[in-house]
């Protein structure tokens, strides 16, 4: 069997693979923010076995975080680098952040419970 595009082949094809992608993904979505019906489930436990639902709640979760870092265009490494610069702050910088952006004069204390007698 042997496959040719055309040139509208060539120029539709992106577009087709990038509708699918995005209907896949909106299918994720929504399945993962919706909650599960006992028909669905019962029908993806013959389909597949626990091990791949899992690994691949796991994996969407991985793609969710980095597509989040990528759209605030940040590097897909930022927790790493994050975590390497809070290890190595001072004393001296918290307490400058603090007096920067810390103000205690508009600060409020709110309190639940009994009145105090």
């Amino acid at each position: 069997m042997n496959l040719r595009f055309d040139h509208r082949g060539s120029v539709m094809l992106p577009y087709a693979l990038s509708f699918t992608i995005f209907v896949g993904g909106s299918v994720l979505l929504f399945s993962g923010a919706i909650p599960a019906v006992g028909e669905r489930l019962m029908w993806l436990k013959k389909l597949l076995p626990l091990p791949v639902l899992e690994v691949s709640h796991f994996l969407g979760s991985i793609a969710a975080r980095l597509l989040d870092l990528s759209s605030e265009d940040l590097p897909l490494d930022e927790p790493i680098r994050a975590a390497s610069r809070y290890k190595d702050i001072t004393r001296a910088e918290v307490q400058a952040a603090f007096a920067r952006w810390i103000r205690p004069d508009d600060l409020v204390q709110v309190t639940i419970g009994p009145k105090p007698e």
